[in-house]
């Protein structure tokens, strides 16, 4: 979500910030994000499956089984989908209209059922902390399991308790949301201010943890892990959280035990990355995270492993690395220079901002042009002076 706007997302600005904020995921090693609105573009699918990122697609589980079919038939081709998911810790709120738990659990199992008999790919569902054993033996339909787990800088006893609550090794699990906010509200004597370092350091620390229990290593003890990545939250800082979406604020809710340091929820400071995708040192932590033994030396860690067998997609994909190796080399910069930034890309020109025009220029509507004609076009004449850095 860009400065200025709130959710839901306009199809233009997915559209634009995938553009800009797929190459930047590549070269930290992110090989996959989870979204929190359905992706029903495959032209965003495609941003982000050139630079070998798959994509965890959410549907409404509260849909119309119409709604549902077309969700999932709009994208279950594409080679950038890993996964379904139903829900985001609904276990909190009800599946956003406060439900009760027993009717969140049959509105879920009746999704995941309908999708599945559409298509093949695995079905997640997404809970807060760990769901308990009854829950997730009702909800025998979901395939994954992804946990929002917030517990300062220490995941504790979180892979001991999944592993007795699941016993079979066919509910692998990931962490569907972790990490720790930059805003730090005991610093300045009490006043609060940006902390980089210390969410830096929460995600090398919780990062290790999560790495030191894949399935492809020692979990601590003497089997393997019990999980296939995290989905660190989040990518970028989004400004609509907690007052005036033109502003940074502070403040905030959500549940949970805490972020590191302060224990307090600062939801406009969780980006990788800031608003104008400025890395913070938390981008640079991440990206240094690396595997365990058993993996390829000097690696970067997965945002998310697939889950153990995942369906062939439909026709082969265009050469890429598998989510468990390195990722592939950043490509050009848009529009080919290097000029062209994502605060370029973003600045307003008229009604719309430059990446918007050109990336229109490149859709049916606008007259399929190259990326190099759209750039030449928007940046080189028609608004030079706010986008002429994009022109190549």
């Amino acid at each position: 979500v860009p400065r200025g706007a709130v959710q839901p997302p306009s199809p233009e600005n997915v559209l634009a910030l995938a553009t800009i904020d797929a190459p930047l995921m590549a070269a930290a090693g992110i090989n996959t994000v989870r979204t929190y609105t359905t992706v029903a573009s495959v032209a965003v699918l495609n941003a982000f499956w050139a630079h070998g990122i798959y994509v965890v697609n959410p549907i409404n589980p509260l849909a119309s089984d119409s709604d549902i079919d077309a969700a999932v038939d709009a994208t279950k081709a594409h080679p950038a989908l890993l996964m379904w998911s139903l829900g985001n810790e609904w276990n909190y709120n009800g599946l956003y209209v406060d439900l009760p738990h027993a009717e969140c659990i049959e509105r879920i199992d009746a999704a995941a059922r309908r999708i599945k008999a559409r298509d093949g790919h695995p079905v997640v569902s997404v809970y807060g902390e760990v769901p308990s054993a009854d829950t997730v033996v009702a909800l025998s339909a979901i395939d994954v399991w992804a946990l929002n787990v917030y517990r300062y800088d220490d995941f504790g006893d979180l892979f001991a308790v999944w592993a007795e609550r699941t016993p079979s090794a066919d509910k692998p699990m990931f962490l569907g949301e972790w990490g720790a906010d930059a805003y730090n509200s005991n610093d300045n004597d009490g006043a609060g201010a940006e902390d980089q370092p210390s969410q830096a350091a929460a995600t090398t620390t919780l990062g290790d943890q999560i790495i030191a229990n894949l399935v492809p290593n020692n979990g601590g003890g003497g089997g393997g892990g019990v999980c296939f990545g995290g989905a660190l939250f989040e990518w970028a800082d989004e400004w609509w959280k907690a007052g005036n979406e033109w502003q940074h604020d502070v403040g905030g809710t959500a549940p949970g035990g805490g972020p590191y340091p302060d224990r307090t929820f600062n939801e406009e400071w969780w980006g990788l990355v800031d608003v104008e995708r400025t890395p913070r040192l938390a981008y640079a932590a991440y990206r240094d995270l690396v595997f365990g033994s058993s993996a390829e030396a000097g690696a970067p860690a997965p945002a998310v492993s697939p889950p153990p067998s995942p369906p062939p997609p439909p026709s082969p994909p265009p050469p890429s690395p598998s989510p468990l190796s390195p990722p592939p080399p950043s490509p050009l910069a848009l529009c080919g220079t290097s000029s062209c930034t994502a605060a370029v890309w973003e600045r307003m020109a008229g009604d719309y901002a430059c990446g918007e025009r050109i990336l229109w220029l490149q859709s049916p509507a606008g007259g399929s042009l190259s990326e190099a004609a759209s750039c030449r076009q928007v940046a080189g004449m028609e608004y030079a002076a706010e986008c002429g850095a994009c022109s190549p």
